[in-house]
Order: C-alpha cells, then sequence, then structure tokens
C-alpha cells in the first residue's frame, strides 16, 4: 500500500512546482491491522469472562481518581453492581473506585484506596448492595497501570454469594455437631458416674454391717 501527498513550492523562476510524495506504508498498516486484531481479542475475552471486569480512566492530574469515566465494563460486572448495561451513561464519572462495602469502616476503605494509588495490586472481599438491595459477596483484585497522560484502573470481581453460603451452612452443621458431641460426651459422663455411684451403692448394700 502506498500513501500519496503533494507538496507545493514556489520555484526561483516565480513558477509553482508541485511535489508528489509516495509513501509505503504497507507495513504501518500491517501493524494497525495487528493492534485492531489483538484489541478484538481483549475486548472478546473481557465481555465472555466469568468475572466482572471494568477499566476506569482517570487523569494523570486527578490524583485522588476521583472524576473518572468508565472505559470498558462487561455484562457480569453490570449484574454485580445492579445496572442497565443498554441504558448506563459510560462517561459519567466515577467516585467510588474500591467498591462499596458495607461492612468495611472508612478507614479500611482509604487504606485499600492508599495501596491503590502506591501502585500496589488490592486482593481482597467485599461485601456490596446490589441496586435491588440484595448483599452480594465477591472476592477480587484491583490493580493501578499509567500511560500517557492517563490512570487506569482495572476491576476484576467474583461472586462468590453462593459460596459463602454453602460455607457458612458447612460451619453452621459444625459446629451443630459439635453441640451435639458434647452434649453426648456430658451424657455419656453423666452415665458412668451413675454407674459408678450404683456399683458402689450396691456394693455397700451387699457388704456385712459392722457394728
Amino acid at each position: 500500500s502506498v500513501e500519496a501527498y503533494a507538496k507545493s513550492r514556489k520555484a526561483a523562476n516565480g513558477r509553482n512546482e508541485v511535489t508528489i510524495v509516495h509513501n509505503d506504508i504497507t507495513d504501518l498498516l500491517q501493524v494497525e491491522k495487528e493492534l485492531e486484531t489483538e484489541k478484538a481479542i481483549y475486548q472478546s475475552l473481557i465481555s465472555n469472562s466469568f468475572d466482572g471486569i471494568d477499566i476506569l480512566e482517570f487523569e494523570k492530574s486527578d490524583k485522588h481518581l476521583q472524576y473518572g469515566k468508565i472505559l470498558i465494563r462487561n455484562g457480569v460486572m453490570f449484574d454485580l453492581l445492579g445496572f442497565d448495561e443498554d441504558s448506563f451513561d459510560t462517561t459519567s464519572t466515577m467516585a467510588n473506585i474500591i467498591p462499596a462495602d458495607i461492612h468495611k469502616t472508612d478507614r479500611e476503605k482509604d487504606d485499600e484506596l492508599s495501596r491503590l494509588l502506591q501502585k500496589q495490586v488490592v486482593t481482597g472481599s467485599w461485601l456490596i448492595r446490589h441496586e435491588d438491595g440484595a448483599l452480594i459477596y465477591t472476592e477480587g483484585v484491583l490493580r493501578l497501570l499509567e500511560q500517557d497522560d492517563s490512570i487506569f484502573v482495572v476491576r476484576i470481581l467474583n461472586d462468590v454469594t453462593e459460596k459463602r453460603k454453602a460455607e457458612r451452612t458447612i460451619q453452621d452443621q459444625l459446629e451443630d455437631l459439635n453441640f451435639k458431641k458434647e452434649e453426648l460426651e456430658r451424657y455419656i459422663e453423666s452415665n458412668l458416674q451413675l454407674e459408678n455411684f450404683a456399683y458402689i451403692a450396691s456394693h455397700d448394700l451387699k457388704a456385712p454391717a459392722r457394728s
């Protein structure tokens, strides 16, 4: 492929001269094609991921990450947060970089944000409230990246609500079994004491009376 453009200049004789410049842009077009292919692959991976994924973009001057926009958000993340994918405005500002865990203190949230700003990978669990009021347990990772004049925050969240419920059920069953075990041990101990008492009493009754 060839790109051509014209350059016009005035010659010494006063006449305008036009120079046609041809550039071979085959390699450039190939690189652009490869980048587009990679971009399509990444978008497909994000869209089809079982995890909730979004990428938030901020200006580098926004040191506290208060006024960003959603660059990419897949359907799973929309479902986790309770937004309608079709009507959501991705250009809206984002104030809550750290998932809004209803059980964490402001200090804990500030600590997570501080570590994120220091470019540390933040892993953890967050209990978030869905738009419909349901509580969703999530586990995930947050990471900050810088490129040119922008800051990007990548968030990956996994819904572990059912896993937590199963763990809670198992824990309740273990606690119930432990309680029953303790009751059984107390019952056995009580029976042993009763048998010992009966044995001693029987032995005393059989023994000859002493004057």
